[in-house]
């Protein structure tokens, strides 16, 4: 989590210029105070998931400062968020859980919470920081081979995870 939080300081710190567009629609200049988990809209109510962003951003801004960090936070709400992490298996054991299933789930809930910066130069308007540096995309292109009149169908496709699955 710390690679997150220093990747989004280089990235957000070197677009230039770059604003971040509030819920309430207004822009504001970006600074240091307003990167990554900092981004993090107040407003965004009491799902469980919010708990999550709160704890991550205490734990991240305890880290910045220097003092002490209480990780044990972050897992309590992930805990409350997302209680399948949390089964029981056989003789009351905790069932191994999937750390990219927990990876996954955590991306998603940083991407619908993280507010969009807006930069110049780029392919979009609007770019997410997760999008940015834990996704990616694919460009498919249609052809069809039996009709050569057709022209080729293309598409961009974006994903949060390339699987590779090794036999």
């Amino acid at each position: 989590m710390v690679n997150l939080s220093r990747a989004c300081v280089h990235h957000l710190t070197s677009v230039t210029p770059a604003e971040i567009l509030t819920p309430a629609g207004t822009i504001h200049a970006l600074t240091m105070e307003n990167v990554c988990l900092k981004m993090v809209s107040e407003g965004f109510g009491f799902e469980p998931t919010s708990g999550v962003i709160s704890a991550m951003k205490d734990v991240y801004s305890r880290l910045d400062k220097n003092n002490n960090a209480h990780p044990m936070l972050v897992v309590t709400q992930i805990v409350s968020a997302f209680p399948r992490f949390v089964e029981r298996g056989e003789g009351g054991r905790f069932a191994q859980q999937d750390a990219n299933e927990l990876f996954l789930e955590l991306m998603t809930v940083l991407k619908q919470k993280l507010l969009p910066i807006k930069a110049e130069n780029q392919i979009s308007t609007y770019l997410f920081v997760i999008d940015h540096y834990f996704g990616g995309s694919l460009l498919c292109q249609l052809k069809n081979t039996e009709c050569e009149e057709e022209t080729v169908k293309t598409d961009t496709e974006g994903f949060l995870q390339l699987s590779c699955y090794v036999s």
